[in-house]
């Protein structure tokens, strides 16, 4: 079983000599595959707040989200509740989200029972920026762990690069925003 396997020396080796080895495969852990990307975007907390939680439009700017449904929402309007739809290549994969939004300051959403992960988790966080008004720091905090170790161990290494796609989706998406909130005011 390649789960067992250990490097092992010999005594034949004396002490000044080392022994290197290497594993042709490396096995995932256990824990949930996490990663973060901060950003500054020149654009008001608000702003970006509402791209953000703007989840019923996310299939026409996030990357491989083919639909989105908010299905519940709360008091102010903001969603608790949203069905995503998501694909690349022959995968696809619908799943109901939890959300929990903080006016201005944060997005959280999870899906608790999906069937393909363990665990999939994002949090937003938004803060105003010290150097000016109209900008603030934004920060995505990714968590999954699929339920297939293979998957696992391939989606690590694109981590970095998706979430890096999905928060310029997100700039590209306030950028447009920001304009037509310019053209109204004009």
């Amino acid at each position: 079983m390649l789960a067992g396997l250990r490097c092992r020396t010999t005594s034949i080796l004396s002490a000044s000599q080392h022994y290197q080895c290497r594993h042709f495969f490396s096995f995932p852990s256990n824990e949930p595959t996490t990663f973060s990307v901060t950003q500054r975007f020149n654009y008001p907390p608000g702003l970006i707040y509402g791209v953000v939680s703007d989840v019923q439009h996310y299939s026409e700017f996030v990357p491989f989200c083919e639909g989105s449904t908010i299905t519940k929402t709360d008091g102010d309007g903001n969603p608790v509740e949203a069905v995503l739809k998501v694909g690349w290549n022959q995968f696809n994969e619908e799943f109901a989200s939890k959300i929990e939004c903080v006016k201005d300051k944060s997005v959280v959403s999870s899906a608790p029972d999906h069937s393909m992960f363990n665990v999939l988790y994002s949090k937003w966080t938004i803060s105003p920026s010290q150097i000016s008004e109209n900008a603030c720091n934004v920060k995505l905090d990714l968590e999954f762990q699929f339920k297939n170790a293979m998957y696992n161990m391939v989606s690590s290494q694109f981590a970095p690069a998706v979430s890096q796609v999905m928060v310029d989706a997100f700039t590209k998406r306030a950028h447009a925003v920001a304009l037509q909130e310019k053209r109204k005011v004009n």
